[in-house]
């Protein structure tokens, strides 16, 4: 039984698509819109989950949790800010914004 995180909450997503392409699916029993609420829930139960590698490994550890390396060559995932234009030159934004990207090249 897996849990995925969705923001459409759909419950189907990019392993659900490889899966298929090989004639497999698995059972999406809980859907979650946070990373940091999957690994907790997970961590609570007997369900498993596909995460991208870094914040399942750094918070994963700490909730006693295992991962191991997916075995399909899964696309990068890509993810976006996005903003109002007319926030664009405002010095807070501005350093909100370089302060998310550095958070986000921990990669």
């Amino acid at each position: 039984q897996h849990l995925i995180v969705s923001l459409s909450g759909t419950g189907q997503g990019v392993v659900d698509d490889l899966l298929s392409s090989l004639g497999r699916s698995r059972r999406v029993m809980l859907s979650v819109n946070q990373y940091h609420t999957a690994i907790r829930a997970i961590a609570a139960s007997d369900l498993l989950a596909v995460l991208p590698a870094a914040p399942s490994t750094a918070s994963g550890a700490e909730a006693g949790l295992l991962h191991r390396p997916l075995p399909l060559e899964v696309p990068p995932l890509t993810i976006e800010m996005l903003w109002a234009s007319r926030r664009e030159a405002e010095p807070a934004h501005r350093w909100l914004r370089e302060l998310v990207q550095k958070a986000a090249d921990f990669a």
